[in-house]
């Protein structure tokens, strides 16, 4: 049986309604074909119906991630599974198991750091044996970050020593709405951070130490002003610091490029917009900045011992994109799923990666510039 280039699982949730759209335009584009999955057949079809085209060629899955049967079945039938059913730390790993257990590459939007950790404990060496790729994180904001980082590393022309993320909202015009489900995600993380294991899981997907410089990130308060960027900076407690600490680890493993420091911080404009953050108020039909300030050597060395002098060469790269709870996330997890149908040339060998892993030598950024997503060179300073 031929399988579907990619099968669309919770394709009538609140991601998977905009990845839909997106996907329709590719199939016009360049053929893609698709499936869409979930629990419920009814509810899938009013989904179709609502995009107002004729999509009866479209072929719906019924699959529950309670029931690992139609989980595999469903996975038989695709070539990539882009899942957005979380949260992932309930309903992640069936998916997952299914998928590299029945010949499919499997992209998801989970921020949750201990889900994506442990999955590569689980399943890399199957993937890799059976030539798949799981490679989670790939929403907004964790794909920007992460292949900013990557950006500012390729564009540095010496080593690069640290590196300091800004996310920036930028307001927009329908006022703000309650995220339940980063809310959900939240809870269930700070509720099971004590029994997680992520210490012994981080040990065991990365035994070894990573080369340290002696010249560390700057130490920033809590809640300090950011003259640079002309707004107040708090630490940014989502998964993308350990994802990007997870590509060091990949980059200097695989290719012997030396790692970076990295420390992720948000952009807010006042105390009140921390509030509203602290209670996850998210503004609706926002934009987003994503701002990288890296520091530096001129010259390149093979060691970071090797640096006696504090760095001293600035780059700024930044990234920017379209609504980033609608839009956004859908064009980067369609983008991540695309890059391993188009891409398998430039692909590592099988496994569980981050995005910056797997897809640092693809067509990943041209492909994310199409929906909006663009990352460029702001400034350089010797």
């Amino acid at each position: 049986m031929s399988r579907y280039d990619i099968v669309l699982y919770g394709a009538s949730g609140f991601t998977g309604t905009y990845v839909l759209k997106l996907l329709i335009e590719e199939q016009k584009k360049q053929n893609v074909s698709f499936a869409i999955a979930g629990r419920s057949e009814a509810r899938l079809r009013k989904l179709l119906e609502s995009t107002g085209k004729d999509l009866q060629n479209i072929s719906i899955i019924i699959a529950n991630s309670y029931d690992e049967s139609t989980l595999a079945a469903m996975a038989k039938q695709a070539k990539v599974i882009i899942n957005v059913v979380g949260p992932y730390r309930l309903y992640g790993e069936a998916v997952v198991k299914a998928a590299v257990e029945n010949g499919a590459s499997y992209v998801d939007i989970s921020g949750e750091p201990a889900f994506l950790e442990s999955m590569q404990m689980k399943y890399s060496d199957v993937a890799q044996k059976n030539g798949l790729y799981v490679v989670g994180a790939c929403g907004w904001d964790s794909i920007p970050c992460d292949l900013g980082v990557n950006f500012l590393k390729e564009k540095f022309n010496g080593q690069l020593n640290h590196v300091e993320t800004f996310v920036q909202l930028n307001t927009g015009p329908a006022g703000y709405s309650f995220n339940a489900g980063t809310y959900r995600t939240l809870v269930l993380g700070l509720a099971n951070m004590m029994t997680d294991g992520l210490g012994k899981i981080r040990r065991s997907i990365m035994p070894e130490r990573l080369p340290k410089s002696s010249f560390r990130a700057p130490k920033r308060g809590t809640f300090w002003f950011n003259d640079k960027i002309d707004g107040w900076c708090l630490p940014f407690y989502g998964s993308d610091k350990s994802v990007v600490t997870r590509s060091q680890y990949f980059d200097y493993k695989l290719h012997n490029v030396l790692p970076v420091q990295v420390e992720t911080f948000i952009r807010v404009k006042s105390f009140i917009w921390a509030f509203l953050l602290s209670l996850w108020l998210v503004v609706k039909q926002a934009s987003f900045t994503y701002w990288f300030f890296g520091t530096g050597w001129t010259e390149k060395h093979s060691s970071l011992d090797e640096y006696k002098v504090k760095p001293a060469k600035q780059m700024v790269a930044r990234c920017v994109g379209p609504d980033a709870g609608y839009i956004s996330t859908s064009a980067c997890v369609l983008a991540a799923a695309l890059s391993l149908l188009n891409d398998a040339d430039k692909l590592p060998q099988g496994g569980v990666y981050t995005s910056a892993a797997a897809f640092k030598n693809t067509g990943i950024y041209g492909c994310l510039e199409k929906y909006g997503v663009r990352f460029e060179i702001v400034d350089e300073l010797h």
